[in-house]
């Protein structure tokens, strides 16, 4: 079964800034890293959906953690589709995208 990819927008606001501050605050190789490295989860995610785990809160909503950038891919599947809620980092502001998924 094929899936597509779906963004919500906030996501993809937040990705985008992501990479805008990588580029300022630390450098273009960082932000290349990230880029590459969000690029080849999306790709495992579309591929294989159901391969990482789902949140314990709600099993619904899995997780796809990227240690190596401090990123967790917050995402769900409906119907044909994964659809990434948040680009969150492992650090800061746990549980900000939970308005994201009511």
């Amino acid at each position: 079964m094929s899936y597509g990819l779906a963004v919500l927008a906030a996501a993809a606001e937040e990705n985008v800034q992501t990479i805008a501050w990588l580029r300022e605050h630390a450098s273009s190789g960082t932000a290349e890293l990230y880029l590459a490295t969000i690029a080849r989860a999306l790709e495992e995610i579309v591929e294989l959906p159901f391969a990482w785990p789902a949140w314990e809160a709600d099993p619904e909503i899995r997780v796809r953690h990227l240690n190596r950038i401090s990123v967790s891919v917050i995402y769900r599947v409906r119907d044909r589709a994964v659809e990434i809620i948040a680009f969150a980092h492992q650090r800061r502001e746990p549980g900000y995208w939970l308005d994201r998924i009511k």
